[in-house]
């Protein structure tokens, strides 16, 4: 994605490229909802691109963007349905229900309780980024962290 200044987050400089090959697309004025937004500012090299989308977050942790971020669990707050245009989650998802950050609540199952809650914000036609770490020969929780 030309101009979108990754600032070396492996993570998002993923996101970057799949953005770039038009795979992602935010309707004019879109309403998207970045789950997780306390680790790295990706909303400001996001608006930087596109000052027309409208950007929410929401983290366990309370940080400074250019947006509006709620600080609470995305387990536990709930949006009207059919808020978003699209959700993001930058290696996000893995930590729901792990408490990890500040004791953040407990859920064994909170990556799918987190996604069932994602499903319903969407609005017809939206659209979910997802991406976590990888491992090539298993899947598995390591300590509180994913």
């Amino acid at each position: 994605m030309e101009g979108y200044a990754h600032g070396g987050d492996q993570c998002l400089s993923l996101f970057a490229r799949v953005y770039a090959t038009g795979a992602l697309v935010f309707p004019p004025a879109a309403s998207v909802l970045e789950i997780g937004c306390a680790e790295a500012d990706r909303m400001t090299p996001m608006l930087a691109l596109r000052p027309d989308l409208r950007l929410t977050g929401i983290d366990w942790r309370g940080c400074d963007r250019p947006a509006p971020v709620i600080r609470g669990d995305v387990l536990q707050h709930d949006f009207p349905p059919a808020s978003f245009d699209a959700v993001v989650g930058i290696s996000s998802i893995e930590h729901l229900g792990l408490g990890h950050y500040d004791q953040d609540p407990l859920d064994p199952e909170g990556d799918r309780h987190g996604m069932e809650r994602v499903v319903r914000w969407l609005k017809p036609g939206g659209w979910v980024y997802l991406d976590v770490p990888f491992h090539p020969t298993r899947f598995g929780v390591e300590g509180t962290s994913h």
